[in-house]
């Protein structure tokens, strides 16, 4: 028997984020399709790297997530999905979350010469006094204060799908920009369901359902910003599998992010989709 070592394969994208898009009964499978290969696999195989955080501690960085605000996400989302309203706090985790999946994923290239577990902390806190609030912060819950007061201008919104499916995928957090700074952030959390954060000084949502071409749109910002996967609860039709496959083989890759360092301060090089009301979401609009 080959023994493998604990904490050895680290997942960027948590299996309980995955999760809730696998396929009934036991919830342990999910359909991926890369442009090559289109089958059902199992949830913890996926989005997962040998010591992709730390070789050094592999067990805090595995744990360092989900013993911080991270660990709160299932809870919230299963309160998310039988419509109970979340206090302010809840927000506040909900959306802090949504930037760590995003700045914690492969798709970001970490040229700090530290361990990424270090990258990625320092890439949060670089963002968060960028674009966020000046007012500085820990990334751990006894932080509360400091992370209110970095988070008083934002607020989240739940958006729902009556009829076409949400894709997610290997990359699935989605940040957009007006004037080259992130006002709202999107999370498809199910199959019909996902997470509006924003900036409440510059974005307005104005309807909790999604249109059919709020969900194409999303779905193709799901395929497009992808590493190599996405995911869907069911098999993907012909139509679908030839639309993306289009999508793929023009999926971005100049535009990748990346974590570095200049004269010791952390550098951040942000992915993010540049917004206009062109083409844009209906059920958002972008305040004066």
């Amino acid at each position: 028997m080959i023994n493998i070592p604990a904490y050895k394969r680290q997942h960027y994208l948590p299996i309980s984020y995955l999760r809730e898009f696998a396929q009934p009964p036991d919830y342990t499978h999910i359909v991926m399709y890369d442009g090559i290969n289109h089958l059902p696999v199992p949830v913890k195989s996926q989005c997962a790297s040998k010591y992709f955080y730390s070789k050094n501690t592999p067990k805090e960085a595995e744990e360092d997530f989900s013993l911080t605000v991270e660990g709160d996400y299932p809870n919230l989302i299963k309160k998310i999905k039988r419509g109970v309203t979340l206090d302010r706090q809840e927000i506040f985790n909900l959306i802090y979350v949504l930037f760590v999946y995003h700045f914690r994923n492969k798709s970001y290239e970490n040229t700090t010469e530290q361990e990424r577990i270090i990258a990625v902390r320092r890439a949060l806190k670089a963002f968060f006094a960028e674009e966020i609030s000046p007012v500085p912060f820990k990334l751990m819950r006894r932080a509360g204060k400091e992370l209110f007061q970095g988070l008083n201008n934002w607020n989240a919104y739940t958006l729902k799908s009556t009829t076409e499916k949400l894709y997610t995928s290997d990359h699935p957090v989605n940040l957009f920009a007006i004037d080259k700074h992130v006002r709202f952030v999107i999370l498809p959390v199910t199959p019909y369901l996902c997470v509006l954060g924003y900036n409440h000084k510059k974005i307005s949502p104005c309807s909790s359902k999604l249109k059919l071409t709020d969900v194409e749109r999303m779905n193709y910002v799901q395929t497009a910003q992808s590493i190599r996967a996405i995911y869907s609860n069911e098999d993907f039709s012909i139509a679908d599998i030839q639309k993306i496959k289009r999508i793929f083989s023009k999926r971005r890759k100049a535009d990748r992010g990346a974590i570095g360092t200049h004269y010791r301060a952390t550098v951040v090089k942000t992915e993010y989709w540049n917004y206009s009301d062109k083409d844009g979401f209906s059920f958002l609009r972008v305040n004066d």
